[in-house]
Order: structure tokens, then C-alpha cells, then sequence
């Protein structure tokens, strides 16, 4: 779809028809067409009833048996009767012939043309004078398909006043009102009905007056909560239980005097006089109605807040006033007084003691209702006591290291104004008790000792003394045992000699000892050692300890094993391969050498290692003595070995297509990835078309797959191999050749088709053989309408599909005089774009006297030869895919420009492309569809069927221009004669 810049999806179809006389008879056959759409009215029950005539419109050599079906927006298949749940449905009717199998569809649209029907058989109605208008019923109503919740009713009033002595149907009456009722349902349909509305008169005999509110005949008012000005609480003149009012309708006029009587508070007597004048009669009617107003609600009364008073700073009392208390009545003032154990009244009240305290506050009004409210004093003593502390105490540790100190030793003479509680001691954030305790962390500082003195009241205050604590223990300390060991063990190492025990009351913070060492070169002797114990206070406690030490062990050498390893590039270090052990070794002096040999095969694959190891103890040793002990020797032989053929992962399998005019093609094979411990590797191919068969494949290869196997071999006899494959392909088009000047005539069918030998002048692949290539003609079939000279097409195919086309001249004759004289016709004509680009490869449908279709060709061309003459025939293009062809977001622009009258549409072609959603118009709910489409939200929904092909014929000109072209034809019909 395009505005004026791109080729519309909807095609344009020029058709011209010829007609030839061929002498052919016309099979008569059933011919079914159908209304494109119907609306369709729903009876007075909500029902309608589809029937054959109503759907087609010609029906030529059809039986009248035909089947109805109805399928709805959702898919749900009907019958032909339909109901009023699919009123505003898009609904297709599909009309079937069983006999020839030929069916066609019609919209069908329900529409409700039924009026609802107001019921106004009570079309008088006789109510009294002082009744509301608004309070008489409405009619019923019923429609055949909207429900009466649904149907909107509205009425008009027209009135009048009457005479005095009016009288209707013998009911003497005051007013007329004419009363139109209208009814619409929910499609717009409306009905009418009048009622007749009459006042009846009334008189001062049908007056009820209220009822007396004293306390006999109704309850008394409540003063402050009942107005007596209020009809609502003392009743009013009524008619048949209806107030009346003054507006005249009933010719009654009401009014009333009233008369009050104190009784006590804001409490009263009111004797309320009634009048009733009468218009007509100038009669009247007067009546006393006694209301009582009586004050039985005691006042409100609101509290103080709860006050708290301080105590005296000398003594443990206080002085209190007490405040003033809110109080309110609905009818008269009220008095509020306080009254506590302390008095009445709102004081001062003097020597109030501590503790809480409730006073109680009376409030009284004008008529002795009281109530009361409570509040509570509280007195507290604020007043903290003094606290007085010692400035230092010693607290000096026990023999289990710690020392308790009470709080009363830290107490200097503290007092307070009411009486002392008790006293509580703490340090270092620990919560408050009686005393403190201290242990051997504490030793070393001057410790800050909180003593807290508290009053009975919950008051305390504070003060600081410093506790000194001190360790005056010494430890105690028992050195180990003496004992002998070897010249080779560590005499330091205390695992092996021994720790001492010791202890003290805190703890032992360092045991250390000294070392009196008497050895001799190797390392025998004695170690005198003396230990010391100290504690945190530096108390300290000795002991002594003797060690002595010689050679009592003899030593073991043991030389490692032979290696055979198939491990890569292994490590041939002694941690690895193996190094000399020796056992018992304590006082030695040990010397341990090797010497390494290394012979080659592939390495680092394969190699074998000879090491020569040699130990020596110094100690022992006697380098000139034959017989000298303290000398080992030995050899050891590493062997390496690989027996893992190379790892390889050759090329994936590609596909070269052949560039020239020989089947062949230069290919670049790629080596395979090898892993493997040996860099001596040896690489060959299997492929027969490569340069060598030692390294990569490469070479010219023919058109075919190749299979190629690469073999890979290292040093050690070991080989793998891996197979890729090539794929040459031809992708090099044919070399198409054209005759030049082919002349041909039409033949006694009436038309001259060409065959692609008549074209080819030696047409030409590199790889396809000339027999093996196919060759087509288009156009290839010619009639009357073709004579002269004709371009043609010849396109030359070759096995691998690729193609290539060369065109020429064709001289069409009439040699044989076929164009003068027929008894048959041919419908041909051209598919086109708007702006005349051919349409190749559509679909044309042929439907009438005889059904057939056709693919359009190269130049868009088609024909339907050998066609009986008088018949109709129907010619109906399709193409429906691909709803994208040429649609961009800048199409959405110029329908955005169009439907704001900036820029409108100049011919009837950008129309039909626009209305997306088939409504008729253009408008931005075809925007809205053609944003989905653009955007992938939908692919194309049943409402965007459209963008396929228009039927306009070549010389379609819309009658308006600017407008929507409505209905555009999507069919041409044609007559044979």
C-alpha cells in the first residue's frame, strides 16, 4: 500500500475483450450469484429467517434446493434463523447448492426496526389535589429486543387549573395535567403514549390534622434534640396522609399560630393553632394541637486534663489548685463543682501528701439533670535525694582471686526530703545491687564506682568513688622431671622435655626458662634449665630441670624407584620422580647428590632419563679410608613414553560455488586443529584434486562432493585421522542465444503458441549439458489481438537452477485468414500496477458458462480462448499475501494528512489501499490496523482482507475523484456474442 510514492498492494486489472465465433454449443450448467451484502430486520418477537431469494440474485440452471448456514465473528455456526444476541455481529451467510456443489457468501447484518410498546391502557388516572406528580407510576413498557431496564422513558406535562365546580366522570376535581410518555429502546426506535391526569378536589372535612405530642396521644419532645419548628417531629395538615402545601391546587390555604409556656430549664408548653381557609367556599377550619417540650437530658460535662504537683524541696507534701471543668446543655446553662477528699470548691489545698488522687466534677442545669466526670491530682516527690561517696576505697583479691565490696562502704553520709529507699553500687555499665565484685582483671587501674542513692519515691542520684584493687599472691611452680634424649632431637622442643605446673590466684601470665648448654661437637652433653613463673601483679616463683642428650639411633638410606610414565612434557624433578629417604637420621651431617643422563627419541614424547644418586654422612665418613662407612650410591632410570595417538578436529564441511565458464573451482582447504605432546608431526591428505597429498587439501576441484581425510602421524607410532567435506557447486547462469526475425500465423484454433526450438539459437551452460537445459518462452501463445511484431522472452534454466533470458522480435500473421470469420471468443487482457508495472505469476479466475484459471505471464498478459459465445463470463483476480508489499511507516504519514484534510487523496487507488479495515471510509482506525501490521503486533487479521486485487477496468474513471470509490468492483463480467 502506497501514497504517491510507492506501488499499491491493490492491483489494477485492465481487461479487454474479444470475442471469435467457433461454432461450439454452450453447456448449460447452475450459475449461483449472491448479494455482496443484506441487512436484515428482526421481527416484533426478536426473530428473522434467512431464505434463498433473500441471498442471490440470479440463480441460472439452479434447482430450489439449497442449504443455509451462518457462521458469527467467533467462529459459532447458525442456522438460518436468527436471533437478537447477534444484533451487532458481523454475520456471513453461506448459500450452498448440494446438486452442483456452488455456494457464495453474503454479509448479513441484523438491524432492529420494532418500536417498543408502551402499555397506556390506564390512560386516566384521578389522584388527589396535594399528591406529587413525580410520585405516580410509569407505564409498562416491552420491546422485542432491548430489556425495559434498557429502554429510556421520559414524559412531558402540559397543565391546567380548573374551576371550582369542575366535575370529572362525577369526581369533582381541581386540575388537569396531560401527561406524554415517550419510549426509546437502545437502537433508537421511539413510541408515544398519553395519560390523563386529574386532581381530585378536596375539602376542609378530608383535612387530618396532626396529632397532639403531649405525652398521651404522641411522646414529648425532647428540648435541644426535637425543634418543634420542624414538621418532620410535630406533623402536618394532610390529605389522604400527604401533606398538603400551599401552592393552590387543592384550594385549601394552611397556616398557623403558635403559643409558648415556660416550664422549667429550656423545657415549655406550646399550644399551636391551626387554620384551614377554604378558596371556593371561603369556609374555614381551625384546631389547637398541644406540644410538650421537656428538658430530661442532664448537661455534658468535660473534665480537666490529669495534673501532676511537685512535693515541697524541705518536706514531702504540696500545695494544689484545682482548674476549671467544661459543661454544656441543650437547653439551659449548667453549674460545675469539684469535690475531693481535701475539700470542695477549687482550693488552694494545702499539705497534700504524696499518691494520686481522685476529684470528682458535678455539673447541673436549669432543671436538676446532673452528671459528672473524674479526673486525678497526682503529687510527686521531684525532690532527689544528695549523694555523698568516699573518694577512695582498696579492695585487695583473695586466694581464689576475687573481693567483694558493699555499697554502704562507698556511702559518705547521703540524706534526702522524704526518706531513703536504699543504696546500690555498679561499675563498668553492670547493672545496680548492693555491692560490687571485683577479680584479677581489675588489677592495675583505679576502677570509677557509681553509688546510686534512692528516695521511696522512685528519685536517685549519684556519686563516683575510686576502687584500687591488688594482687599481693604469689604462684606456685613444680618444674618436670630429668630425662635423656637423642643428639638428634630438638633439646628446645618442650613437646619432647616437658612443661612445669603452675599456678596462682589471678594467672600465670609468662612461665619462661634459661639454658645452661655443656655439649661437644656432636651434640652430646647436658642442658641445665631453670624455669620461671610470674603473675600479673610480677610475683614470681624457680625451679630447675636437668636434660641430658647422646646418639642412640643408627640411620637407613633408601634410594627411589625406577619411573615409567606415558605423561606429556612430565616433570622430572626429584619431588616428583622420587627423592632419597633417610630414616633415623638425628646428629648426622648428610650430603645428597645426583647426576642425570638424558637420551633422546621424540622429545618431550619419548625420552628415558638416567640419574645417578650418591649420599654421604660427613660425620662418619673417611674420604681416604677403603673401608669407610657413611657412603651410599645408587641409579635410577626414568622412561618416558607416548602412547596417545594426536587429537585432531577437522575443518566443518563448506560449500564453494564455481565462478567461470569451466566446471571447476579453486578451493582453499584448511588444515585440520591438531592437539598432541609432540611437535614432530607428520600431515597428509587423501583428496585426489589437491596441489599435494603432504599438508593442506587445497586444489581445483570439479562440481561434485569430495570426501577428504587427513592423516596426522607423531614421533612416538602413534596416527589419527578426521574427514571434512567439500561441496563445489554450479552457480554460474546459462549463456542464453536468441533467433532473431521468427515469424509466425495464427492457426484455425484461432491463436499460434511458440515452442522454445522456434527461439534458441544455441543457448549454452559450463556445467549442464545444452539437452539437459530447460528452455521457456514467454508470451508463448499469440491471437487475432497479437498481429505484428511481438517482443519475446526466452529464459534458459540449467540443472542447478540457475537462469538467465534473452529476448527478440516474433512477427505474428495471419496467414490462413483465421481473424476474419469465427464462431468462438477469447477473453484476454493485462495485469498491471497503477503505474503500469506488469503483474507476473497472479492468479485470474474464469467463472460463468465455463470455469477456468491462469497465471498471468512475464508481461502480465493472460487469455481464455475457445470460449462459447453467449454466455456471461466473470474474470476474478487474487492476490492476498504479503499485506507489507511496499507499506512503510511514512504511508501511515500521508493517511494521517488525508483524514486532517492537509493533504487529500487524488485518485481512487490510494482509497482502496487506505480503508485497512474494509469500513467504507477512511478514518484513524485503519491507522490503528496498519500500525500493527508495521509494528508485528498482528500479521494480518479477518478484518484486513483487502490489500489484495481491485477489479478496475483500464478505462475506470471513479465519478469522484476525491472520494472513496464505493463499492469498488473486485469482479468484471463479460458477455460472449
Amino acid at each position: 500500500m502506497a501514497f504517491g510514492h510507492n506501488a499499491l498492494p491493490a492491483y489494477l486489472l485492465a481487461l479487454s475483450a474479444l470475442f471469435f465465433l467457433c461454432g461450439q454449443t454452450a453447456f448449460c450448467q447452475c450459475t449461483l450469484v449472491c448479494h455482496n451484502s443484506i441487512v436484515v430486520p428482526l421481527d416484533n418477537m426478536g426473530q428473522a429467517t434467512l431464505y434463498p431469494p433473500m441471498l442471490f440474485t440470479s440463480n441460472n440452471g439452479c434447482s430450489n434446493n439449497y442449504n443455509i448456514t451462518v457462521l458469527d465473528e467467533d467462529g459459532n455456526q447458525h442456522g438460518p434463523s436468527l436471533n437478537a444476541s447477534l444484533i451487532d455481529q458481523q454475520l456471513t451467510a453461506t448459500l450452498l447448492h448440494p446438486a452442483s456443489g456452488n455456494s457464495c457468501n453474503v454479509t448479513i447484518t441484523l438491524v432492529d426496526n420494532q418500536p417498543p410498546v408502551i402499555d397506556c391502557s390506564n390512560d386516566t388516572v384521578f389522584v388527589w389535589c396535594n399528591t406529587p406528580l413525580n410520585s405516580i407510576a410509569h407505564p409498562t413498557v416491552t420491546d422485542n429486543v432491548s430489556a425495559p431496564a434498557n429502554i429510556a422513558m421520559s414524559h412531558a406535562d402540559v397543565a391546567a387549573d380548573l374551576d371550582c365546580d369542575d366535575v370529572v366522570n362525577n369526581t369533582p376535581v381541581t386540575a388537569y395535567v396531560r401527561r406524554t410518555w415517550t419510549a426509546t429502546d437502545e437502537y433508537g426506535n421511539t413510541t408515544m403514549c398519553l395519560q390523563h391526569i386529574f386532581m381530585k378536589k378536596a375539602v376542609l372535612a378530608n383535612v387530618e390534622f396532626p396529632k397532639h405530642r403531649d405525652g398521651v396521644q404522641l411522646p414529648v419532645l425532647e428540648c435541644g434534640a426535637q425543634d418543634p419548628l420542624n414538621f418532620n417531629f410535630t406533623g402536618y395538615p394532610m390529605i389522604d396522609s400527604v401533606w398538603m402545601d400551599n401552592t393552590l391546587t387543592c384550594d385549601l390555604v394552611v397556616s398557623f399560630n403558635d403559643q409558648q409556656i415556660p416550664i422549667c430549664g429550656g423545657g415549655r408548653r406550646i399550644l399551636r393553632t391551626w387554620s384551614i381557609f377554604d378558596l371556593c367556599t371561603e369556609d374555614f377550619r381551625i384546631f389547637t394541637q398541644i406540644i410538650r417540650v421537656l428538658d430530661t437530658t442532664p448537661p455534658t460535662v468535660t473534665c480537666p486534663a490529669n495534673m501532676t504537683f511537685a512535693t515541697y524541696p524541705s518536706v514531702c507534701t504540696a500545695q494544689v489548685y484545682l482548674p476549671q471543668a467544661n459543661a454544656t446543655d441543650g437547653c439551659s446553662g449548667a453549674t460545675v463543682t469539684p469535690t475531693w477528699p481535701y475539700g470542695t470548691g477549687n482550693g488552694p489545698f494545702n499539705n497534700v501528701p504524696v499518691g494520686t488522687h481522685t476529684v470528682t466534677y458535678t455539673a447541673r442545669d436549669g432543671c436538676n439533670n446532673t452528671s459528672t466526670c473524674t479526673m486525678t491530682v497526682t503529687v510527686k516527690d521531684e525532690v532527689k535525694p544528695v549523694a555523698l561517696c568516699e573518694s577512695t576505697v582498696q579492695a585487695n583479691l583473695l586466694a581464689d582471686g576475687t573481693t567483694l565490696i558493699y555499697a554502704e562502704t562507698f556511702n559518705n553520709g547521703s540524706y534526702d526530703n522524704c526518706t531513703i529507699g536504699n543504696l546500690e553500687v555498679s561499675y563498668g555499665g553492670q547493672p545496680f545491687d548492693t555491692f560490687v565484685s571485683f577479680d584479677c582483671s581489675n588489677i592495675g587501674t583505679q576502677i570509677p564506682v557509681t553509688l546510686r542513692v534512692m528516695d521511696a519515691g522512685g528519685l536517685s542520684s549519684t556519686c563516683v568513688s575510686q576502687a584500687i584493687v591488688k594482687d599481693l599472691v604469689q604462684p606456685n611452680i613444680v618444674c618436670p622431671g630429668p630425662l635423656t634424649i637423642g643428639c638428634g632431637q630438638d633439646f628446645n622442643n618442650t613437646a619432647l622435655t616437658g612443661l612445669p605446673f603452675a599456678t596462682d590466684n589471678c594467672a600465670v601470665t609468662s612461665t619462661t626458662f634459661t639454658n645452661q648448654i655443656n655439649l661437644n661437637n656432636c651434640g652430646n652433653g647436658a642442658v641445665t634449665r631453670t624455669w620461671m613463673a610470674k603473675d600479673q601483679s610480677n610475683n614470681a616463683a624457680t625451679c630447675q630441670q636437668v636434660i641430658t642428650i647422646g646418639d642412640i639411633t643408627p640411620i637407613t638410606v633408601t634410594f627411589p624407584s625406577d619411573v615409567l610414565t606415558y605423561e606429556c612434557e612430565p616433570n622430572t624433578d626429584v619431588s616428583v620422580m622420587g627423592d632419597v629417604v633417610v630414616t633415623g637420621k638425628d646428629c648426622e651431617q648428610l650430603q645428597i647428590t645426583h647426576t642425570d643422563y638424558f637420551f633422546y627419541t621424540a622429545q618431550p614424547a619419548c625420552f628415558k632419563l638416567i640419574r645417578n644418586w650418591a649420599v654421604i654422612d660427613w660425620c662418619s665418613y673417611q674420604p681416604n679410608h677403603p673401608n669407610s662407612v657413611g657412603f651410599w650410591e645408587a641409579t635410577q632410570v626414568i622412561e618416558v613414553r607416548d602412547s596417545v595417538a594426536p587429537a585432531l578436529v577437522c575443518p566443518e564441511p563448506f560449500t564453494v560455488g564455481i565462478d567461470g565458464f569451466n566446471c571447476s573451482e579453486q578451493v582453499t582447504v584448511p588444515l585440520p586443529t591438531i592437539d598432541d605432546c609432540s611437535e614432530q608431526l607428520v600431515i597428509t591428505n587423501s583428496s585426489q584434486f589437491a596441489n599435494s597429498s603432504n599438508g593442506a587439501a587445497s586444489g581445483v576441484y570439479p562440481k561434485g562432493t569430495h570426501n577428504i581425510i587427513y592423516t596426522v602421524s607423531d614421533g612416538c607410532g602413534n596416527t589419527s585421522t578426521c574427514t571434512t567435506r567439500v561441496t563445489v557447486e554450479d552457480t554460474q547462469a546459462p549463456s542464453p542465444i536468441c533467433n532473431n526475425g521468427v515469424a509466425v500465423t495464427i492457426q484455425q484454433n484461432g491463436f499460434v503458441t511458440i515452442m522454445p526450438s522456434m527461439i534458441n539459437n544455441g543457448s549454452n551452460d559450463n556445467c549442464s549439458p545444452t539437452n539437459t537445459l530447460i528452455l521457456q518462452v514467454s508470451p508463448n501463445t499469440f491471437d487475432c489481438q497479437n498481429l505484428g511484431t511481438k517482443v519475446v522472452t526466452l529464459t534458459v534454466t540449467d540443472q542447478a537452477g540457475n537462469s538467465a533470458f534473452c529476448q527478440t522480435n516474433v512477427v505474428v500473421q495471419d496467414n490462413l485468414n483465421v481473424c476474419s470469420n469465427g464462431t468462438t471468443a477469447t477473453i484476454a487482457g493485462k495485469l498491471t500496477q497503477v503505474n503500469g508495472t506488469p503483474v507476473s505469476g497472479k492468479l485470474v479466475g474464469l467463472s460463468g458458462g465455463i470455469s477456468n484459471a491462469v497465471q498471468t505471464n512475464v508481461d502480465g498478459t493472460f487469455a481464455f480462448a475457445n470460449l462459447p459465445l453467449g454466455q456471461d463470463y466473470t474474470l476474478t483476480p487474487s492476490y492476498n499475501t504479503k499485506p507489507l508489499n511496499g507499506v512503510t511507516t511514512y504511508d501511515i504519514v500521508l493517511i494521517r494528512r488525508h483524514i486532517l484534510n492537509i493533504q487529500a487523496f487524488d485518485n481512487p487507488y490510494n482509497f482502496i489501499a487506505a480503508d485497512v479495515n474494509r469500513s467504507g471510509s477512511v478514518t484513524t482506525f485503519d491507522i490503528v490496523e496498519l500500525q500493527k501490521l508495521v509494528l508485528t503486533i498482528t500479521t494480518g487479521s479477518r478484518t484486513i482482507t483487502r490489500l489484495g486485487v481491485s477489479c478496475l477496468r483500464a478505462t475506470y474513471s471513479p465519478t469522484r475523484p476525491t472520494h472513496l470509490p464505493s463499492p469498488f468492483p473486485k469482479h468484471s463480467r463479460w458477455t460472449t456474442s
